[in-house]
């Protein structure tokens, strides 16, 4: 697995809430349609995942739009 970035953004709030970076390339990047829980224990459906590349050496960002579950 590559190496990559996840931003988690909660309920449509504009900036990310939570970030992870995955140096090793072992956690995988959510689906869409999926339950995920997070912090805090409540459940959240991927609405949305989009991928930005930034350039050769930088990982690529997902960024991953949650909805309540």
């Amino acid at each position: 697995m590559e190496r990559h970035q996840i931003a988690y953004y909660y309920s449509g709030v504009v900036k990310p809430e939570e970030t992870d970076l995955n140096e090793d390339g072992l956690s995988r990047i959510p689906s869409e349609g999926e339950i995920l829980v997070r912090p805090g224990g409540k459940q959240w459906k991927v609405a949305e995942v989009v991928a930005r590349h930034r350039g050769i050496n930088a990982p690529p960002l997902y960024l991953v739009y949650l909805t309540e579950a």
